[in-house]
């Protein structure tokens, strides 16, 4: 249709209107010439998880150990502990500022939670960022396999000490 009524329009102007359509076309914007966006630092950035809980999740202390390696203390509870009454132990690893700690069953090895902290604290170790603390951990809410709970802190409960991911069983 458009071809039509160019056509049309080329029949009625002639040689000095197809000209002055030309100049109009031009002074109207239809520019072909492409201009480069200067790069913004603005854009969202991809965070990249320091652990990724939910492939731990279902792994027993062993099997965590063999995927994120030696934690920073790698201790047991001695007979002492164990004998007054110690079932739970944990293991702690840190990797780029952020922490996770495993709570595990000293009986069974099976993990109880993990607890993610943050390296976007004030100085009293606290944040306000979920999503932040999320991140860390590779973790969404509303999931099935796991329950989100995030830790207010006991100074300032609009803060967080950290989220704490427990297995759903």
């Amino acid at each position: 249709m458009l071809q039509t009524i160019v056509k049309g329009t080329v029949r009625k102007l002639g040689v000095l209107g197809i000209g002055v359509m030309s100049i109009a076309l031009l002074a109207s914007g239809c520019d072909t010439t492409t201009t480069e966006q200067p790069a913004t630092n603005q854009q969202a950035q991809v965070q990249t998880p320091a652990f990724d809980v939910p492939t731990l999740i279902g792994k027993n202390i062993d099997e965590i150990k063999a995927v994120l390696g030696t934690p920073q203390q790698d201790t047991e509870p001695n007979a002492q502990q164990l004998k007054s009454g110690v079932t739970e132990w944990e293991k702690q690893y840190t990797k780029d500022g952020k922490g996770l700690l495993v709570t595990y069953s000293v009986v069974t090895k099976e993990v109880i939670d993990f607890f993610i902290t943050t390296d976007k604290t004030d100085k009293e170790g606290l944040t306000t960022d979920k999503q932040h603390l999320l991140d860390i951990g590779n973790l969404k809410e509303g999931v099935a396999i796991y329950k989100i709970d995030f830790v207010k802190a006991l100074k300032n409960p609009s803060a967080y000490t950290g989220v704490k991911a427990t297995p759903v069983k």
